[in-house]
């Protein structure tokens, strides 16, 4: 539009293509901003606590384990520098699917043969509340 402020529309003096841009969008994908943002360690904004960001072990003193990632029909997971109280599996869309009920020392077995196939996070919490997440994938 040539005269966006005409009095009519006959007034706008609209030329097709009349502002030639650097970049041409034809038959490619849209280019589209950063989406995935994860949580923010501290955020009061991330409540959920499902993000990709894992903290690291400095910041707990927990580091979580799985082996083997990908699996297939069970996990062993090991908690080592941190008393893990609990676990949860969540799916991607942040659904709890499992509860894990983690041994104050050592680590578990966790069955994966009723998962679909996919990536999920498993999470574990501290006494004091801090978790660390990381990511599980299910192959068959």
């Amino acid at each position: 539009m040539n005269n966006p402020d005409g009095p009519t529309r006959d007034d706008l003096d609209f030329a097709a293509q009349g502002l030639k841009l650097p970049v041409t969008g034809v038959r490619t994908l849209p280019h589209l901003p950063n989406y995935n943002l994860f949580d923010l360690t501290g955020s009061p904004c991330d409540t959920l606590g499902i993000g990709m960001a894992t903290q690291s072990p400095g910041d707990t003193g927990c580091e979580l384990r799985m082996i083997p990632n990908p699996a297939s029909t069970s996990v062993r997971i090991d908690v080592a520098g941190c008393r893990a109280l609990n676990g949860v599996l969540f799916d991607l869309a942040g659904r709890r699917l499992k509860h894990i009920d983690l041994p104050i020392e050592g680590g578990m077995e966790l069955n994966v043969s009723d998962l679909a196939p996919g990536v999920y996070y498993v999470q574990v919490q501290e006494h004091s509340g801090q978790t660390a997440t990381k990511l599980l994938a299910v192959l068959r």
